[in-house]
């Protein structure tokens, strides 16, 4: 009888342990299926400096999703305000947000956004060669050509 008892116990072991190890391989799959998933969309920011537009300089932050360009910011800052121009890409064509912003102050006073106002805000369309689309009404800043010979539309 002991004997039985002490096989009935040893089973109860090793089946139970049997059923946690098949646990613990199943979270460890689910948690390998989840973090794939999760890398599919690889997001990317990486900033320019475009040469040969103001002479205090402009800087491009811009968003690849998955190598590809989506999202461009760009700062254009001059000696009595400064600019900033918004590229949404799509599959063809690019949807652009233009603010000028003009210093309350002298450029060597200037230390936050209060000291600054909105001159002009404008939005348009153009397509991937820099076209205007449609009409915008009034005078755009265009820096396109420039934006377009250091920015690359996808990455590696």
């Amino acid at each position: 009888m002991k004997m039985f008892n002490y096989i009935l116990i040893c089973f109860l072991l090793l089946s139970c342990q049997n059923k946690e190890q098949k646990r613990v391989k199943n979270s460890i799959n689910n948690s390998i299926q989840q973090s794939e998933s999760n890398d599919i969309v690889k997001d990317t920011t990486i900033v320019y400096d475009i040469d040969n537009v103001s002479a205090e300089g402009v800087e491009a932050t811009v968003r690849y999703v998955n190598k590809k360009i989506k999202e461009s910011t760009i700062n254009i800052y001059g000696e009595t305000g400064q600019a900033t121009i918004t590229y949404l890409f799509s599959s063809d064509l690019i949807n652009v947000t233009e603010k000028v912003f003009e210093y309350k102050t002298d450029l060597k006073k200037v230390s936050s956004d209060k000291d600054m106002k909105i001159k002009t805000e404008v939005s348009y369309n153009i397509d991937l060669e820099g076209r205007l689309i449609g009409v915008s009404g009034k005078e755009r800043i265009d820096i396109f050509k420039e934006f377009k010979e250091v920015v690359p539309f996808e990455i590696n």
